[in-house]
């Protein structure tokens, strides 16, 4: 245990206030960098097994800290190391809490709808689960097919009045949401395309505007591949898209969504669109994960 206590350079120590916990024992997070700091470091040990320590200056030295309008999402962890016991040079090991940036899947926790894939689900809606102040929030995952240019849905709810969809044509995904029928945006971003019989995984969020037309709505859509993000961090992935001037009010009406089927009443389409159901593949479960009145 020396060993490691050696090798850590500084111990994330925990600064919340209550202002900023989202829930118990997490926070929103961000890093803060010094020149320097001090660590304890184990010296000598005498007969009788007391731990002489000494304090030790490093430099080049991050922590982590709470903060309400930090980019990183934290939770509190118990990890022992070495501490000064307030007798002389003597220390001992301690129990600590320190802050670790959390994944996307610990950090949303439970979702409040899911569905497998092929299948058509009732609107969210109709669930009450898109009209959250914070947001709502879309998790999807899926491998494409060796087909990747025509018109497939992977996942649409409400019509073609309001909703949200994500379809995938000519190699990008289109991501849709609002009122106008006009996709938000285009995915990949630029001259990367959708790879063939690759899996995907995605994220979206959105949160509606007080009015239509006023921009004071957002979204935001993290895509990753051949990696679930929902394992990952908000420092291993920055968002594809991002905006803060959504200007729709609602995501979806009542009747049906679909999860790679098409309910003949999509976001970007004409009513009684015939178009083809996703031509790849799903996971037999969880394939579309929906959090209610959750930001991103």
């Amino acid at each position: 245990m020396n060993k490691l206590v050696l090798s850590i350079a500084i111990v994330l120590m925990m600064v919340c206030s209550h202002l900023y916990l989202v829930q118990a024992q997490t926070c929103f997070c961000a890093r803060v960098s010094s020149p320097t700091c001090s660590v304890v470091t184990e010296r000598s040990v005498d007969v009788d097994g007391t731990v002489r320590c000494d304090s030790v200056l490093v430099s080049d030295c991050q922590s982590t800290v709470c903060d309400v309008e930090g980019n990183l999402f934290c939770e509190s962890l118990a990890t022992v190391r070495l501490e000064f016991n307030g007798t002389a040079d003597i220390c001992d090991s301690q129990v600590v809490s320190q802050l670790v940036v959390t994944t996307f899947g610990t950090e949303l926790g439970t979702e409040d709808f899911a569905s497998g894939g092929f299948a058509q689900t009732t609107s969210l809606s109709n669930q009450g689960l898109n009209t959250g102040a914070a947001g709502t929030v879309y998790y999807l995952q899926f491998t494409t097919g060796s087909d990747i240019t025509s018109l497939q849905i992977i996942y649409e709810d409400g019509g073609t009045g309001s909703g949200v969809a994500v379809t995938l044509s000519g190699e990008k995904f289109q991501i849709y949401g609002g009122r106008d029928n006009l996709v938000r945006e285009i995915l990949p971003i630029g001259a990367s395309n959708v790879l063939q019989n690759t899996f995907y995984s995605m994220l979206l969020w959105f949160q509606r505007s007080s009015a239509d037309g006023t921009p004071d709505g957002a979204y935001k859509m993290y895509l990753v591949e051949n990696l679930d993000i929902l394992d990952l961090t908000r420092e291993d992935v920055s968002p594809a898209a991002e905006s803060a001037a959504f200007e729709f009010s609602r995501f979806g009406g009542g009747g049906n969504g679909g999860v790679g089927t098409n309910t003949a009443n999509v976001q970007g389409f004409p009513s009684g669109y015939t178009g083809s159901d996703f031509l790849g593949t799903f996971a037999a479960t969880s394939v579309l994960k929906v959090w209610a009145n959750r930001s991103l």
